[in-house]
């Protein structure tokens, strides 16, 4: 790999000079996007360290190094080196085109699509706009950077109404993080002691819960195994799509019996006694959905800490 840490020398090279053409520092980074297939997290994050340096939102080389930065991590490249350089101009452009998108509405009343069509858009909106992929796949990578950047919940909720990029940041912002959960199963008077980790959507939930708590050996729900390449998918170990479906086995409720949709989100369900309580009841069709985990880099767990044979009641 020695000629790709030399291309990357060279392009880091060329990315320290403001006049050098933009567009011969994005070909580079081409080359170097289509060397790297294969490589392993090792090499790749080599290369991000090499790269770290010129990740610079006020270069005119921001468009190529900070798509670059997102390539490396979205291929297996370790954040550590990129992830505050990649993250870090994000609280500002949200807070400002935040601040801007309150003054368009308070100036017009709504933002209508005429309204829309003819603001000016701020430099802090097109910065959201280079930013929001990579910045999501190195906060997607590790939770500690997520951690350090919550704070950016409230204003990626404000852009997010009509920024696409903001309302991805805002989702997996709001992601739980080793978050304790009770799961009910009535047929079989069984419940679970849970936690749950990184799971973005309770469609993803339903298919971990699939993979932990069905088949021998596991949580003893009735039904078979798994394909271990859908779990391998959600888990956030393989493709972040397969082609391979999971049978859509239980409808999701809340303990209060309100139902759960498959694209709801773990942090909207009630705790209650500190844990948030999901009960599964069988769904009794033979549907299957398609299998895909919504942060290309983010893994996820569900670890069984407890099974009750007599689940508790209502009071």
């Amino acid at each position: 790999m020695d000629g790709l840490f030399q291309m990357m020398d060279g392009l880091v090279e060329a990315a320290e000079f403001p006049d050098a053409p933009t567009h011969e520092i994005a070909s580079m980074a081409q080359f170097i996007v289509a060397a790297a297939q294969g490589a392993d997290g090792a090499t790749l994050t080599k290369c991000a360290a090499q790269l770290a340096p010129v990740v610079d939102i006020r270069s005119p080389h921001a468009p190529v190094t900070f798509v670059l930065a997102g390539a490396l991590v979205e291929n297996g490249a370790e954040s550590v080196p990129l992830g505050e350089a990649i993250v870090a101009p994000l609280g500002a452009a949200l807070e400002e085109t935040a601040a801007w998108l309150d003054e368009l509405e308070r100036t017009n009343g709504a933002i209508t699509e005429q309204v829309w069509a003819e603001a000016e858009l701020p430099h802090a909106w097109h910065v959201v706009d280079l930013v929001w992929r990579p910045a999501i796949a190195a906060l997607a990578q590790r939770t500690a950077l997520r951690d350090r950047h919550r704070h950016l919940l409230d204003a990626a909720e404000r852009v997010g109404r009509v920024h696409d990029g903001a309302q991805w940041l805002r989702r997996l912002l709001r992601v739980l993080d080793e978050a304790p959960f009770l799961v009910v199963h009535p047929e079989t008077s069984t419940a679970f002691e849970l936690t749950v980790d990184g799971v973005a959507t309770m469609r993803e939930l339903h298919t971990h819960l699939l993979a932990e708590l069905v088949g021998p050996g596991r949580g003893g729900l009735p039904g078979a195994p798994l394909d271990p390449a859908i779990v391998a998918c959600v888990r956030g170990e393989g493709p972040q799509v397969v082609e391979a479906h999971a049978p859509k086995r239980w409808r999701m409720f809340t303990f209060d019996d309100e139902a759960i949709g498959p694209g709801a989100e773990p942090i909207a369900i009630p705790e209650r006694d500190g844990r948030r309580v999901v009960v599964l009841r069988e769904d009794g069709e033979e549907e299957t959905y398609a299998v895909h985990r919504s942060f290309t880099t983010l893994k996820s767990t569900v670890r069984v800490t407890r099974r009750i044979e007599t689940h508790p009641s209502a009071d």
